[in-house]
């Protein structure tokens, strides 16, 4: 049940040679159809040197094969090739563009490292924090003084009768009137504060003039520093530095805007802490939680009260 090969029927001689016994070799159809190439397109068994197809690896005789530039239909590239997002694609033709990192001119301020997103959020606290720090001491600085208009003045000036005694203590309660209203902690009389405010109460009305600022040039954290009393508050994690300060000039009589106001201490208070609290900016210093103290210096002046208030 083989086939009978005689040496020299093929140029397979020299593989058959080292087989042959006397001449002659018998093998079994199926071993040698498997030793054997054969065509890929006919199937016949190549006893040639067989064609063998760079692109797709099979073999074709010589009747069928095809030039070296031929379309191959089961070119396996195709399908052994990765799929390639576009994104990854364009990722690495931009990486082509930017600088090596073992370029010699590589630009100092490149980097490819992304900035972890918490870098971001901690310094958007910071910038926050400090916004806030600045409003805080921005408060500390005196808004625009109040002066009421006088149309008629009543028989009683403060010259004749000087309340200035009894208008401190009740500035003071009125403005804590105000403070806990907002449930804010009510502020403490403080006696170097109510020397500090006096003394610029009087000094306008001496020198005549109505300005947070002396002829000096000396501002509430100024003054207060040259008395010696100390502008830095500190809250643990925080500071604020100044001091705050409101003034203001509360005739008597028939005044613009407010109405009769009396030669009496306590009318006198309350309307003077009724226009601070109707004006934006001394308002926000009545009702600042940051402040704890308070020094409160009434002078008679003209017809009416140099009033100064000054926080810490």
């Amino acid at each position: 049940m083989g086939v009978l090969l005689a040496a020299g029927e093929s140029h397979f001689d020299q593989y058959l040679n080292k087989l042959m016994i006397d001449g002659n070799l018998f093998l079994d159809k199926k071993l040698y159809s498997n030793l054997m190439h054969h065509c890929h397109f006919c199937g016949k068994i190549l006893h040639e040197v067989p064609f063998r197809c760079r692109r797709c690896g099979k073999i074709f005789c010589s009747n069928h094969h095809l030039p070296e530039s031929h379309h191959c239909s089961e070119y396996p590239k195709e399908k052994n090739v990765p799929k390639v997002s576009a994104q990854k694609l364009l990722k690495e033709k931009l990486s082509n563009l930017l600088p090596r990192k073992n370029c010699k001119y590589r630009p100092r301020s490149f980097s490819r490292r992304r900035i972890p997103p918490w870098v971001w959020q901690i310094v958007g606290a910071a910038i926050l924090i400090g916004v806030y720090f600045l409003w805080i001491n921005l408060a500390s600085v005196a808004p625009e003084p109040i002066k009421p208009v006088v149309n008629f003045v009543d028989a009683y000036t403060a010259k004749s009768v000087d309340h200035s005694i009894e208008i401190e203590p009740l500035i003071l309660k009125y403005t804590n009137q105000e403070r806990s209203s907002r449930r804010l902690p009510e502020l403490a009389s403080d006696s170097k504060l109510q020397i500090i405010a006096r003394d610029h109460s009087r000094d306008m009305a001496v020198n005549n003039f109505f300005n947070h600022v002396n002829p000096a040039g000396e501002d509430p954290t100024a003054r207060a520093a040259r008395y010696g009393y100390p502008t830095t508050k500190n809250f643990g994690s925080y500071y604020m530095v100044g001091i705050g300060e409101n003034i203001g000039d509360m005739a008597v009589g028939n005044v613009e805007g407010i109405g009769f106001v009396p030669n009496d201490p306590d009318a006198i208070a309350k309307a003077m802490v009724n226009q601070w609290m109707n004006s934006p900016g001394h308002r926000a210093n009545i009702l600042n939680a940051q402040y704890s103290r308070l020094g409160v210096g009434a002078y008679p002046h003209g017809q009416g009260y140099l009033i100064t208030q000054d926080f810490w």
